[in-house]
């Protein structure tokens, strides 16, 4: 009897390795083989908030970063805003001086009257889009 177990795990042992080995290549393949890359917008500050006091011509804007899921940072970027009193413009330079061609700058809009603004910026770059929802608050 004790023959036959022995056999027996010896039989289990190549057919349990091809499963786990055809599992492991299924779960890859449906992952996408981990070959996919996006863009995310962030805020280098973490505040999505803006002011603007046009009363004292004091405003708040933030820097945003566009950056790829694998680490990188594309190397031209083209920013757009879905709402008119919330502007963005980039590449920026950074303490240095030495040019950021992933950064933005946003702000509120000068010639906007008082209010909340809400809204979406954009970033676009190598065919792939990133987006941060942003508001603005300005008071006359």
């Amino acid at each position: 009897m004790r023959e036959l177990t022995e056999f027996n795990k010896r039989e289990c042992k190549p057919h349990n390795l091809r499963w786990i080995f055809v599992l492991t290549l299924t779960s890859l393949l449906s992952c996408g083989g981990g070959g996919s890359k996006s863009l995310s917008v962030t805020s280098d500050n973490g505040s999505t908030q803006m002011t603007l006091r046009n009363d004292v011509g004091l405003y708040q804007g933030i820097t945003l970063t566009a950056k790829f899921s694998d680490g990188t940072t594309p190397s031209s970027v083209s920013w757009s805003s879905s709402e008119g009193c919330i502007g963005v413009r980039g590449p920026v330079n950074g303490p240095d001086g030495a040019l950021s061609p992933n950064k933005a700058s946003a702000v509120c809009g000068f010639t906007c009257p008082g209010g909340s603004y809400h809204g979406t910026i954009t970033a676009a770059a190598e065919g792939l889009t990133g987006t941060i929802a942003v508001s603005c608050q300005i008071t006359d």
